[in-house]
């Protein structure tokens, strides 16, 4: 009897070892629809990681999140600039759908309190000249960062050029790509003005674009005001796919990464 009680004791803890075990590694990363969408908890996922502080512009209460490998990426290109005296900050970086939708409803209000007689498409496509829709954005997927500033004023003389020419020249060595590239140089001819600032991890966005692209459509796109026009304004087609075509085509060419 006592030998009995001592098995089911020991296949209890053992199925409570391997209950553990299964959920740690079910909550690695996000379904991927989810994940492409913003639709999750980071900190509920062990792929995401908090970025050190020193290599940040910290702020109180402000998330710095990314997937680990973009991470481990930057922290590389961090030290590589660091040589060439160049300093590289991330300012922004993962934003979950909550996240995005606090940024998003902000600018919208303001918007329309400064213009009670514009439409909702009207004012989003206002927000869209810099930020996307919630459920739209790059940011979700944790592979996407803005660097040492927003403003493109910053980039176009002094330090801020400097910076900017030593991301065109080295970042594709460390797996990155500049997704919203001048609209008038032959890369792209829609959707986002120039962001100098904004940088992706290839090695895995490449491929959360892919799937947005296959499975991702408008009934997905809700939850915010101004979403029931994302189709009039082909918040996918113009906005989402329309990015740099060094970075559509990474997986052709990034054996020269």
């Amino acid at each position: 009897m006592q030998k009995q009680l001592i098995f089911f004791i020991l296949l209890a803890i053992l199925i409570q070892i391997s209950f553990a075990f299964s959920s740690n590694n079910s909550t690695y990363e996000p379904a991927k629809k989810d994940w492409v969408l913003g639709m999750y908890e980071p900190q509920d996922f062990s792929v995401f990681k908090n970025v050190p502080q020193n290599l940040t512009n910290y702020e109180t209460g402000k998330l710095y999140m990314l997937h680990q490998d973009a991470l481990h990426a930057f922290e590389r290109m961090h030290l590589k600039a660091k040589k060439d005296n160049v300093t590289l900050i991330l300012i922004s970086a993962l934003r979950n759908f909550p996240y995005q939708k606090r940024i998003w409803e902000a600018k919208f209000q303001q918007i329309k309190n400064g213009d009670p007689l514009k439409t909702d498409e009207q004012i989003a496509l206002e927000i869209m000249t810099y930020s996307a829709m919630p459920t739209t954005s790059r940011h979700h997927w944790g592979t996407d960062m803005d660097i040492n500033s927003v403003e493109p004023e910053y980039f176009e003389s002094g330090q801020g050029l400097i910076e900017y020419n030593w991301l065109k020249k080295n970042a594709k060595r460390f797996g990155f790509c500049q997704p919203y590239s001048p609209k008038n140089d032959g890369s792209r001819d829609r959707g986002y003005n120039l962001e100098q600032w904004h940088w992706s991890y290839m090695p895995i966005s490449y491929y959360l674009l892919k799937y947005y692209r296959d499975n991702i459509n408008y009934h997905n796109i809700q939850g915010f005001s101004g979403s029931q026009d994302a189709s009039k304004i082909h918040s996918i087609e113009d906005y989402v796919l329309s990015i740099n075509k060094e970075c559509l085509n990474w997986k052709q060419v990034h054996e020269s990464y």
